[in-house]
């Protein structure tokens, strides 16, 4: 349970990002991006853990063991206490890097526009594009899923200038069941991807 999920160790210097290897018979083994000076087996110690399916997952432990590595430390906790437990399912986001030509609703007849789509969440995208569009704006495009392609219907809620263009938010358009299922399947799929690559480039 919790292989890869980012986690963050609460300690007396404050917070640690790091990544889970494995929770298994109540100890909870992890790898730190940081070192945890003055940490020792026996400490009191707090794991929030950012899990993809099972949520924001908060426990309380004993350190167990600490090993101090060249790329942080590595740490196991016998879990005292599982404090609390926060479905996030419609709030989980991946980064999905995709170009597409999108359709944009409204006016006399509906236009044509090139998109690129940067991350999906199960009730939305992020995306550019190179028009000016405004909030309340719906366009509809096919995202490729595995071996199908997803039509979505998105509105603009919020958009954000950078020095590489204008970033959009968007807001699924009355989804069915079957296509927040698909999207959910992928962004679990590519986050787990993204945290087996940064686990083996360690």
């Amino acid at each position: 349970m919790h292989e890869l999920a980012g986690c963050r160790v609460a300690t007396p210097s404050g917070d640690v990002g790091g990544y889970v290897t494995e929770y298994a018979d109540g100890v909870l083994r992890m790898r730190a991006d940081g070192a945890l000076p003055g940490l020792q087996p026996g400490d009191s110690i707090g794991v929030t853990v950012l899990d993809p399916v099972r949520g924001v997952c908060s426990y309380a432990g004993l350190v167990a063991a600490v090993e101090a590595r060249d790329d942080g430390a590595a740490v196991d906790v016998v879990v005292v206490e599982d404090l609390a437990r926060h479905q996030r399912r419609a709030a989980a986001r991946a980064a999905y890097r995709f170009s597409c030509v999108a359709t944009l609703e409204g006016g006399a007849s509906p236009a044509s526009l090139r998109v690129t789509v940067l991350d999906v969440s199960a009730t939305g995208a992020r995306f550019m594009a190179p028009e000016e569009l405004h909030e309340g704006a719906t366009l509809r495009l096919g995202l490729p899923v595995g071996e199908e392609l997803v039509d979505l219907r998105l509105r603009v809620v919020r958009h954000e200038v950078s020095s590489s263009g204008t970033r959009y938010g968007a807001t699924l358009v009355d989804p069915s069941e079957r296509t927040r299922d698909a999207l959910y399947r992928l962004v679990l799929r590519l986050q787990r991807e993204q945290a087996r690559h940064a686990a083996e480039h360690r």
